[in-house]
């Protein structure tokens, strides 16, 4: 037996993780409601630079300019503090965490400057 004012599906799954739409799981995309309506969370990879160390930062984020303002410059990670400030040079769109996680081991993986350079340019 449910608690008194809970639902027995939320938000378009039933408590027991079964399915009640076709077509739509919680895993591949995840989702928040807001004002009644579905929104799908799309992830971004992200390049960040700092002048003062001539250096590239690579991340993932939901929100990579908020995770730029609240986190890099404001010195809470530690990869990142000894070079603030840092800019956000470039970023691409993923519709889910797993592919952005993805594309961000790609690019540390290649350790390669001018790589990185050319993606900024526009070839991303």
């Amino acid at each position: 037996m449910r608690p008194f004012g809970f639902p027995a599906r939320l938000n378009g799954f039933s408590r027991s993780g079964g399915k009640s739409h076709p077509g739509y799981s919680l895993k591949s995309k995840p989702q928040r409601e807001i004002a009644g309506a579905f929104v799908f969370i799309m992830y971004y990879t992200y390049i960040l630079y700092s002048e003062k160390l001539d250096r590239y930062y690579i991340g993932y984020s939901e929100d990579p300019e908020c995770r730029l303002r609240e986190r890099h410059n404001q010195g809470k990670v530690k990869s990142t503090k000894p070079g603030i400030p840092y800019r956000l040079k470039a970023k691409k769109e993923f519709v889910s965490k797993e592919a952005a996680i993805k594309e961000e081991s790609r690019l540390k993986r290649a350790k390669n400057r001018e790589y990185l350079q050319w993606l900024i340019e526009g070839n991303w």
